[in-house]
């Protein structure tokens, strides 16, 4: 076993009724989201407390992230909260040790219920979070570049003899790197986007690495959850690189 450093970029967006967040305005109780759990380490999910969540906090309306811890001792979150009818942004960087909630506080409850404001707007309020969490894997397979494969024989005729089957290849040959990118284009998914986007950047496919950004950013601004992870070392100077993919 050992210990692999992975960063998981993620996209949530929950949009709750007025009158669910009204029956809260007077009491101490929360909303919560349903639960993501597209990986074995943790979950995570949107809490929000209408009129606060101690008494400390009362009549302050609070938004958090919070996870379920499993399989991991340490979870660092990089995301941003975004409530657009409001023009309301806010980053975080948490760094979660235990199942629990990291919050943000909103607006005073009379402000985020008034009629003048527009957290709540046409009779719902729309929370959006987007961003990354980075966090310590313990596997015992690689993951990553090395565990990629693919079936040559369809990248080349029969009488292509020099390449073997579900076995990576690297070459620097333009023509046969061209084929090899608009076939692993072709095979973009959910389930392997990540570990594509490890693959491109390894080996500086621009094309695939252009094309897994783009599939990325979809997924993001239609709250569809990968199921895969990024390798942080390689992908982390992406991040700066890259601005329009970074959900922030």
């Amino acid at each position: 076993m050992f210990s692999d450093c992975k960063m998981l970029p993620f996209g949530l967006e929950w949009t709750i009724p007025a009158y669910s967040l009204f029956e809260l305005k007077n009491t101490i109780n929360c909303l919560l989201s349903t639960s993501i759990s597209n990986i074995p380490e943790f979950e995570y999910y949107i809490s929000i407390f209408p009129n606060g969540f101690n008494e400390k906090n009362r009549g302050k309306t609070w938004i958090g992230l919070q996870l379920t811890l499993k399989n991991v001792k340490e979870v660092k979150a990089d995301y941003k909260i975004i409530i657009e009818s409001e023009t309301y942004s806010v980053e975080k960087h948490v760094i979660y040790e235990e199942s629990t909630g990291s919050g943000e506080f909103i607006a005073g409850m009379g402000e985020f219920f008034s009629k003048g404001s527009n957290f709540i707007s046409y009779g719902k309020l729309t929370i959006k979070i987007h961003g990354f969490f980075k966090f310590e894997r313990k596997t015992n397979i690689p993951f990553g570049v090395k565990e990629f494969e693919f079936d040559s024989n369809k990248l080349w005729k029969n009488d292509d003899k020099d390449f073997t089957r579900k076995r990576y290849i690297f070459v620097e040959n333009k023509k046969i790197k061209d084929k090899i990118e608009a076939f692993l284009i072709d095979q973009i998914s959910v389930s392997n986007v990540c570990r594509l986007t490890n693959f491109s950047i390894h080996l500086n496919l621009e094309k695939l690495k252009k094309e897994c950004f783009h599939f990325m950013d979809r997924c993001f601004l239609s709250n569809t959850c990968l199921n895969e992870i990024l390798d942080v070392d390689i992908f982390n100077y992406q991040i700066v690189e890259t601005q329009k993919f970074y959900p922030f």
